[in-house]
Formats: structure tokens, sequence, C-alpha cells
């Protein structure tokens, strides 16, 4: 049985499975979807940002501000 080079549709990674068949997941980025490209409107992990409550002062002390 061949085994063929498969790669990974969302890191861009090749390699040669081990087994015959469809690997699980991609050995780099561990994307279940590897042979899916990713789509526009997936959700992916997303950043929330939170203004910091406090800020430094010249002496490395905080100081709490209001919002």
């Amino acid at each position: 049985m061949e085994i063929t080079e498969k790669t990974c549709l969302r890191c861009g990674f090749e390699w040669y499975p081990r087994k015959p068949g469809r690997p699980a997941t991609c050995p780099k980025c561990s994307a279940a979807k590897w042979d899916q490209p990713k789509q526009p409107n997936e959700p992916g992990r997303k950043r929330i940002h939170n203004p910091p409550s406090q800020t430094r002062e010249s002496n490395g002390r905080f100081k709490r501000t209001t919002v």
C-alpha cells in the first residue's frame, strides 16, 4: 500500500503519515479539519481586549483610574 504526502490546508505543513488512511489531525497545528480550507467567516480564536483598569505611576506602583 502506498503512503502519499499529506498537506494541511490550514497551516501549509506537508508530511508523510506513518499509517495509510486519513490522519486525525495535522501534526504541526493539530487542526482536525486539516484537509478543508479555512473559510473567511469561520470563527477562530478572538482576543478580547479589555483596557486596564489600573495604570502605573512613575514609581512603579499602580494607580486606579475611573472609567
